[in-house]
């Protein structure tokens, strides 16, 4: 484990992982511990691959993006301004994108995981208390309104945030 304590920085812990997914994770995605008896402890998965069951061993989130079998850390305690943030998804290319609801400070996050998307979602108001309080949004995000299918250009399943990425307070441990 890495405390960073010193210097004009936010203080941090950050742990170290590897992937043991069979795809490479995101940075500012946050990954779980794997627990099949090799490597426990260090070895991570996406959301993806994390059953429901699974998340409960959130590892934290990835300061790199990780190859398989690659070596890095996790952020698991701390403020962190890159945390990946999907708004939206869809189940086809031809639907429209449903609007979203803004974002607010202590707004708390839940993990999202679908075909190749990976990251977190406003899961709850501040004030929820039935939602595991991983990861607590540390900005604001406005709204969306929703978007047929006809504006929104290629093929995306997902709609991110527009800089991908929202300040958010971890507390994995």
């Amino acid at each position: 484990m890495r405390l960073r304590h010193v210097g004009n920085k936010n203080d941090i812990a950050a742990v170290n992982v590897i992937n043991a997914d069979a795809n490479t994770i995101p940075f500012g995605s946050p990954v779980f511990f794997d627990f099949n008896g090799t490597r426990d402890g260090r070895a991570v998965v996406d959301a993806n691959s994390a059953a429901a069951a699974k998340q409960g061993l959130f590892a934290g989130i990835l300061l790199q993006t990780l190859a398989t079998g690659q070596a890095g850390e996790a952020i698991v305690f701390g403020m962190f301004e890159k945390v990946r943030v999907i708004r939206a998804t869809r189940a086809a290319t031809t639907d429209s994108f449903a609007s979203q609801s803004a974002i607010a400070v202590g707004d708390v996050m839940g993990f999202v995981s679908g075909s190749a998307i990976n990251g977190m979602s406003r899961a709850a108001a501040a004030a929820s208390t039935n939602t595991p309080n991983f990861v607590i949004a540390g900005e604001v995000a406005a709204s969306l309104a929703s978007s047929a299918a006809s504006d929104v250009t290629g093929s995306l399943s997902s709609l991110t945030m527009n800089s991908l990425y929202l300040k958010c307070f971890i507390r994995a441990m």
